[in-house]
């Protein structure tokens, strides 16, 4: 029996799985042995299936046969930068949402020569076999490169941070800083003023309204803080909350921790987690959005997640507009009409000063151009050239900020416990408002339209 003129194999691009066919029917089915001999003429040497050769010797085939499958590789681990805490051993950083605020609040502080930081190395993955039997390598995992920071020193194998003076932990994505501290004991009031230190600032009691505090570090706030201003290049921490009354901006580069925030304009490099609720704020994050904790509801207000957000609950049960904006800000949507805007402006302008040149031009052509119509047309084509700036400086921005919201597609927002009506959500140029009360549900973008479906 010739299987070549029987049955035929076909092996996947990626080499993970072959199949077979059957061309013609066979007056009878073919050994074992020749099975096996069939498929290693045809490059089948690894992962054979005994149960899919068992059904080629014993009955006819009406459809395609996966008849052998490789091994995948395994994607090594990323490289990782482990911290040394003053409560245990050099803990990995607290995984997304896993945050515990009285635990944020236990600040981190170092002496001289105490080990700060240790990175784990990427890992090499495991390789895989293709059913040709050839090697697959594996991809190894996302390394990167430790630094040195503010008052650390590295080891020769790069591998290690040490204290050179003693102050605040202050971890950054591939390094940390040892910097040192500006505490006061109790409220922000007027003997202290106005705070800008390069370093951490602790305030051990509340921020009143009006105040500003400006850290190169970070900013941790044991009480509240209310109206007042709040700028970090690191993260911020507020053990109590928030209550700003429609006053004040509180702005970190990294993450933000907070009990809660009511009527205060906040906006985050890293994520945001929640301890109880949002209330009617304008609210950015450029990572991802936590309110998965406690109350963990996102009521009122503007609130956009870059990567997503978890919350409890999503709206009010009196109905409170609330507006999502996922995969971006609503801000980029005030950006993008407003560049449309300076786009058509100067289109619209473009097309008068070019019939303004045409004509000039024309006169000029015949030597009948007076010295205050050289002037006039000297005054249209730097007027031209403006124009051409402004239409090509605003479409690169518009294309920059479409960039932006482009991977809106991947992003999605779930509510543990229910969403109630009159929340919108935007994904990117799509949107849409919740009219009936949804619970536990994951909100998504798929196929140009906005979807959800049961947690």
């Amino acid at each position: 029996m010739d299987l070549h003129t029987c049955y035929e194999i076909s092996i996947a691009e990626d080499r993970m799985s072959a199949k077979i066919m059957q061309l013609e029917k066979a007056e009878e089915f073919p050994e074992k042995t020749a099975v096996y001999q069939f498929l290693k003429e045809n490059g089948v040497r690894f992962g054979i299936l005994e149960e899919a050769v068992d059904q080629v010797t014993a009955s006819p085939l009406r459809h395609a046969l996966t008849i052998a499958e490789g091994t995948p590789p395994v994607k090594g681990e990323d490289a990782v930068l482990l911290v040394q805490m003053e409560t245990s051993e050099a803990p990995e950083r607290p995984a997304a949402g896993d945050v515990n605020l009285k635990n944020v609040m236990t600040i981190p502080t170092l002496d001289e020569g105490e080990m700060a930081a240790e990175k784990k190395p990427a890992g090499s993955g495991i390789d895989g076999t293709g059913v040709d039997g050839e090697i697959i390598p594996a991809e190894s995992g996302k390394d990167f490169k430790l630094r040195p920071g503010k008052n650390t020193i590295m080891d020769k194998e790069g591998m290690k941070l040490t204290a050179s003076k003693s102050g605040q932990l202050t971890v950054e994505e591939t390094t940390v800083h040892i910097l040192p501290v500006f505490e006061v004991k109790g409220d922000l009031d007027l003997r202290t003023g106005n705070i800008e230190f390069n370093g951490n600032v602790t305030i051990f009691g509340s921020v009143p309204s009006g105040f500003h505090i400006k850290a190169r570090g970070d900013i941790r706030v044991q009480e509240t803080v209310e109206g007042a201003f709040l700028e970090s290049r690191g993260s911020i921490f507020i053990q109590g909350g928030a209550a700003a009354q429609g006053e004040g901006r509180i702005q970190a580069d990294k993450d933000i921790h907070a009990g809660f925030i009511n009527q205060a304009s906040v906006e985050c490099g890293g994520n945001l987690h929640i301890k109880s609720m949002i209330l009617q704020s304008d609210v950015v994050v450029h990572g991802t959005l936590y309110a998965d904790k406690g109350k963990g509801s996102v009521s009122g207000g503007t609130v956009s997640c870059g990567r997503g957000m978890i919350v409890r609950e999503l709206g009010t049960k009196m109905h409170t507009p609330t507006a999502v904006f996922a995969g971006g800000d609503h801000h980029t949507s005030e950006k993008q009409r407003y560049l449309e805007e300076q786009m058509a402006f100067a289109g619209e302008n473009l097309k008068k000063l070019f019939r303004l040149q045409s004509g000039l031009e024309k006169k000029k052509k015949t030597g009948r151009l007076s010295s205050k119509e050289e002037a006039s047309l000297n005054k249209v084509e730097t007027s031209i050239e403006e124009m051409q700036l402004l239409y090509q400086s605003s479409s690169e921005q518009k294309d920059k900020l479409e960039e932006t919201v482009s991977h809106a597609d991947a992003v999605y927002v779930d509510v543990e416990k229910v969403c109630y009506p009159n929340v919108s959500f935007q994904f990117g140029k799509y949107r849409r408002k919740i009219n009936v009360e949804t619970s536990r549900a994951r909100f998504f973008i798929e196929s140009s339209e906005i979807k959800f479906q049961n947690l």
